[in-house]
Parts: C-alpha cells; structure tokens; sequence
C-alpha cells in the first residue's frame, strides 16, 4: 500500500484508494493531481489511461457503452479491489480527477519484474513537445500527397520531415520539391535511409502491396488487403522494437484497423525483449469519412460523428444530440460509397483520405487536439473522436441513445470476427 510523489503527481496504488479517500477528505485542495496503479489484462488494456473516477471502477474491462452509455458515474464496480471501498469513502472518489491510470502489468511487460521502479512509470507518460520530427514510410499516391499536406498543415507541430521510399529517387524528388514549398519553410524534408526511420518521434507507415485497380470491380476488400499488409506492418513493428522505438506508430494504409490490430499481436510476442505501449500504435482511416459524412450531411452535420472501422462496418451518426437512425443509416451508406463515384471517373481515390485521415489528422493529434482515428479499446484498434494528452489517450464521451450504441457494439464485435476470420484462413 502506498501514495508517493513523483513528477508533481501523486501515484496511488490500488490497495491505498482508501486511505487516499480518507486523507482527501481532511485535505482542502482535492483535486490534487493523481495516478491510479491498476493490474489488467494487457490484451484488453492500455498501458496508460486518460480516466476520471467513475472510469477507475471499471480499468479491467474497456469497453464501447463505457464511453457511451448513460450516467458515467453509475457503472458497476469491477475490479474486486473496489468492492472494498466504503461508500463513506467513495462518494469523495467520485469526484476526484485520476488524471491517468498505468497497468502495472504492462510495465512489467517493458521492464521485467524489477521494472517497478518510480523512474520507470516516466515511459507510460506520453512526453509532449512543442515540434516534433516525423517519418513517413512510402511515398505513392497516398504517401506522396499525405508528404504534402504535412509539409503545409504541420508549421506548428513538426520540425522534421524524413522520407523513404523503395524507390531512391522518388523519395529525393520529394526532398527537393518539398523544401522549396514557401509554406511552413522551417520544416526540413530529408530523404533517409531505411534504418533511420525509427530514429523520429513519429513513425507513418503509408506503404501497400495492394490497391484495387481503376475498372476493377471493388466491394469490401479488407481481407485481402490484410493478408497482403499485415506481414509488412508487422516487419516494421518488429524494427520498431529492435531500436527501442518510444515514438507513436501510426498506420494509414488500409485495411487501418486490422492492421493496427496486426502490430499489436505483433508487438506482444516474445521475439524481442523491447515492447511498444499498445497506444503508441494509432490508425488513420476515419477522418475521410467523417470529412465525406460532413460533405453529404451538409450544415445538418455539424454535431454528426463517426465511428468504427474505415470500411463497410462504418458507422455515421446525424446528429448525438438529437439521433435519427433511419437518416443515419442512409447517410453511413453514402459515406461507405463515396469512393465509388470517384472511381467511376476513372480516378483512384487517393486524395482526400492522405489529407483528412493522413496529415490533418496526425497534425491534429501531436497539438493534442480533437480528431478522428482508430485508438486501443478492449483489444481492437477502435475509430472514435479522441485527443492524446500527456496523461494519454482521451476518447470522447457522450450519452447516446439505445439504437445508435447497438450499432457501434455490432461494429466493434465485427473487428473481432474479421480478425479471427483472418488468424484462420488460407489467405
């Protein structure tokens, strides 16, 4: 048992809830900042946690309705630590900010079990920087032009931009014509080796074994695309891991959210001692579809969100505040095949996901803003609104109505089947 500073916070073991509560209460300041020390399973739990108190009664069990469903503060205690807290005692801990919770049991995943050391809880804090350097794996249609809108959107954000493609030269043809953009002139584009691109604070992996051709007939071809990318991500997460990589990860070729779902099995086997935090692996899939929901949805959208998968078990809600299933549906329909019509004028349709899903997206999430991806939850990579802070992933919440909550818990079952269906099959 026992609470101690570190780092301005204070971090607080399971076993001292109580008796933080009953100092709390003697004390006038109760907003102290606090770090909740937690054991999950780390297949369904994040290493590091955005919670406030009402989330710390349910850390081994991350789910969808978590987020989503009702009163936060009226969800069933889980862990059986909790049961032993006095009522006298919880009414204080429901209103104390837990700035963070950090599973133990990832610590020990990344530093052995002497690795319980105060110095060694500063990794499962994402360290936030005012600029950051950045690397971006390939440089085809989506790379190339994801190269760009980093080069023009990321003035505030990013310092470096280092490049590499199979192809030399055109990863030297981007160096070049990047560095005489006028905007966002501080940036520097660098054309790199292979084995520097984990020496960034940010890794994107934009490279493709496969895309439909233009004329081909393309329904949902999320399985093929995954048995064709998942072995490359994984080469690249087990690289990542040989150079002690600390950085985020962030994936956009697709099928993003069982790629993601690909470095993280990847990430959890035994084959190197150096393992990545589950949210430092990020997927960018669903910005361009919130953006096509915007564009179809018009004006009516502006309180719309979007959900799930970048595919066909996309969810598109009008409105949270005021949800209207029917119109819902029809607009998830429209997003789903909004690439198709592009497609029929004889065009990939490559732009609009490498700046909404790609740069804008990534920009947004290393100024710690609010922005579309796909982020660990319950042990799939889930697309949600979410910000990253210093204190970790924070998914949005809202209370959302019955109809709109089956959908996404259908969508998020689908991950799982889809993946299972992958880990068993012949392709």
């Amino acid at each position: 048992m026992f609470i101690y500073d570190f780092m301005d916070l204070q971090w607080v073991s399971e076993e001292a809830v109580e008796v933080l509560a009953d100092k709390r209460k003697q004390a006038a300041d109760l907003e102290k900042p606090s770090i909740l020390l937690h054991r999950s399973d780390i297949r369904r739990s994040k290493c590091q946690t955005a919670v406030d108190a009402a989330f710390s009664k349910s850390l081994s069990h991350e789910s969808i309705a978590r987020y989503h469903e009702h009163d936060h503060n009226d969800f069933t205690l889980e862990n059986d630590f909790f049961q032993n807290v006095k009522d006298a005692d919880w009414h204080v801990l429901k209103h104390l900010r837990w700035h963070s919770a950090v599973n133990l049991n990832w610590l020990e995943m990344m530093h052995g079990k002497t690795g319980l050391q105060p110095a060694n809880f500063q990794r499962a804090l994402f360290s936030k920087k005012k600029k950051y350097s950045v690397a971006l794996l390939g440089l085809g249609d989506v790379g190339g032009t994801l190269a760009i809108g980093l080069k023009l959107l990321g003035g505030e954000v990013i310092h470096t931009l280092n490049i590499w493609d199979i192809n030399p030269q055109q990863a030297k043809r981007y160096e070049i014509e990047l560095n005489q953009m006028l905007p966002n002139a501080s940036i520097k584009v660098n054309a790199i080796e292979a084995d520097a691109l984990f020496d960034s604070d940010v890794f994107i992996f934009c490279a493709s074994k496969y895309v439909p051709p233009v004329g081909e007939k393309v329904q949902d071809v999320r399985m093929v695309q995954l048995s064709q990318n998942a072995p490359l991500v994984q080469m690249y997460l087990n690289k990542a891991r040989e150079k002690a990589y600390q950085g985020l990860f962030c994936i956009v070729s697709d099928p993003v959210d069982l790629l993601c779902k690909a470095a993280f099995e990847a990430n959890i086997t035994d084959q190197y001692a150096f393992h990545l935090m589950p949210e430092q692996i990020r997927g960018y899939g669903l910005g361009v579809m919130y953006a096509r929901a915007r564009y179809y949805g018009g004006e009516a959208f502006a309180k719309g969100r979007a959900f799930g998968p970048h595919g066909q078990d996309l969810v598109i809600a009008n409105n949270v505040d005021a949800y209207d299933d029917a119109y819902s549906l029809t607009l998830t329909r429209e997003v789903v095949g909004a690439n198709l019509a592009v497609r029929a004028l004889g065009f990939k349709p490559f732009m609009a996901p490498a700046i909404s899903s790609g740069a804008y997206s990534i920009v947004k999430t290393l100024a710690g803003d609010w922005h579309e991806s796909a982020v660990f939850l319950g042990g799939h990579y889930w697309g949600c609104r979410n910000r990253l802070t210093e204190l970790g992933t924070e998914i949005e919440m809202q209370n959302i109505p019955a109809a709109l909550l089956t959908r996404l818990e259908t969508a998020y079952e689908r991950l799982g089947y889809l993946w299972a269906q992958y880990t068993t099959s012949d392709l």
